[in-house]
């Protein structure tokens, strides 16, 4: 039964979104930066083509499907991140002030951004890669079941990339090592701080 609260219809616009998206990011990129010079009606036209790229392409469609919620909720916690420290009696400037030169807070919203944009082409290219992985070659030839280098039969069958993924990120050999950088990465902080 067809309700006012059924979406399915907007599936047929799936192609149509990222495009705008793509649209409005690049146009309001050349024209904050002026690359391309004053001219509104060129960046209009290389925002429209780039638009029109995206959409050639499933998968950079898939994509910015993919990351485009989460970049979304990441700036809507950001603002009521904004609002909850402007209740609390920040000014306007304090806050950009902060912003701009607080390294940290930089480096932070950068690498969130950069993780977003991963998992996304992971979600998307991952079981494929997964999937020709797991089909071994060796000098063009492939590697029979029970040769060896070849993986055994339960191992290559049904496996996820998502859980690929758990497995590689929690091993003890990874976590050993994240714990190593981590120290070295607080070791050096505290040696270089200036001291007080």
């Amino acid at each position: 039964m067809a309700t006012f609260l059924d979406i399915g219809v907007l599936n047929y616009f799936s192609m149509i979104f990222p495009a705008l998206l793509v649209f409005v990011l690049v146009f309001a990129i050349l024209e904050k930066t002026k690359m391309l010079g004053e001219s509104k009606t060129l960046h209009a036209m290389a925002a429209i083509v780039a638009a029109f790229m995206v959409m050639l392409s499933r998968n950079v469609l898939a994509i910015i499907n993919v990351g485009a919620p989460w970049f979304v909720m990441i700036f809507i916690f950001l603002i009521l991140l904004v609002l909850l420290y402007r209740f609390m009696g920040a000014s306007e400037e304090d806050l950009s002030r902060v912003i701009r030169t607080d390294k940290n807070i930089q480096w932070l919203l950068f690498f969130i951004g950069i993780v977003i944009v991963l998992s996304s082409i992971a979600h998307i290219y991952g079981q494929r890669f997964l999937e020709q992985e797991s089909e071994s070659v060796i000098d063009g030839k492939d590697i029979a079941e029970g040769e060896e280098g070849a993986a055994p039969a339960e191992d290559r069958e049904g496996r996820a990339f998502s859980q690929e993924l758990y497995n590689t990120f929690f091993s003890p050999k990874i976590l050993g090592l994240t714990l190593i950088i981590l120290i070295a990465v607080f070791t050096i902080a505290l040696l270089s701080k200036e001291s007080v």
